[in-house]
């Protein structure tokens, strides 16, 4: 999940024209849609598109469920490094090992 979200990351911030508006049929521009788009799809994160539709793949990416992946899997990557730090007195990252964890708990 941590690579998925990346690249979701990594095409938000680079975004660039020719992402969105593919090649042109006639008056109208089909759309690509990202292989890491397709994988949000599979998971039913993102919405289903056709190309009759004309809708970009940021679009898709624009769902509840989406943002709540996001955040879980954001929170779980946090959770993660927070377990390499040992639990003990003195920890400088207790309040945030707290804080976290009545959040969610790693699997």
């Amino acid at each position: 999940d941590f690579r998925l979200l990346f690249k979701a990351r990594d095409a938000f911030m680079h975004l660039k024209a020719i992402d969105q508006a593919g090649p042109m049929e006639g008056e109208n521009a089909t759309f690509t849609v990202p292989d890491f788009v397709k994988e949000f799809q599979r998971r039913k994160l993102a919405k289903a598109s056709t190309k009759e539709d004309g809708t970009g793949w940021v679009d898709l990416l624009e769902t509840d469920r989406m943002a709540s992946w996001a955040c879980e899997t954001a929170l779980n990557m946090m959770l993660a490094v927070l377990s390499l730090i040992p639990d003990g007195p003195g920890d400088p990252s207790d309040q945030f090992k707290h804080l976290l964890r009545r959040h969610k708990t790693l699997p």
